[in-house]
């Protein structure tokens, strides 16, 4: 079964948003992420916490989607539509994306554990909504890839 959720916003990327602010106990100058970049995720993990939970009440009798983001390894794509021509990078917006997902408690973490396929596409320019797609998918036929056995 597929998980669609859809967030609704500009995208900003946590990594490109830090600020330098001075501790005020030592005095001493230290990074942390923008007000901005944490008001988007607060707004992104509420959007796909609503629709999380709206899809697991209408499937309470037949759980999958659950069953898909807690059980197995994840295949999650990422489609974005972005606001202007901005230059942004798509692997940052992606964590973004996936921390949110974790802080809704969509899926369980965003380590390579659990999501073991990572698509990211940008889609194309849309002014008045600027939004993303996110679908998630068990991966059913996942076999790890050893490269480096030995002969014993």
């Amino acid at each position: 079964m597929k998980l669609c959720l859809m967030y609704h916003g500009v995208i900003y990327s946590k990594k490109n948003s830090k600020r330098i602010i001075t501790n005020h106990r030592t005095r001493r100058p230290m990074i942390v992420s923008s007000e901005r970049a944490k008001a988007m995720e607060q707004n992104m993990a509420s959007q796909f916490s609503a629709q999380f939970n709206e899809i697991y009440r209408n499937y309470y009798l037949h759980p999958q989607p659950v069953e898909t983001c807690q059980g197995k390894p994840l295949k999650v794509s990422v489609f974005i539509w972005e606001k202007d021509r901005t230059r942004r990078d798509l692997d940052n917006q992606a964590t973004s994306i996936l921390d949110a997902l974790v802080e809704a408690g969509v899926i369980a973490d965003d380590s390579v554990k659990v999501v073991q396929e990572l698509n990211v596409r940008m889609m194309g320019i849309d002014k008045f909504d600027p939004h993303a797609l996110v679908e998630i998918e068990g991966v059913d036929d996942y076999e790890p890839i050893t490269t480096n056995k030995r002969k014993d």
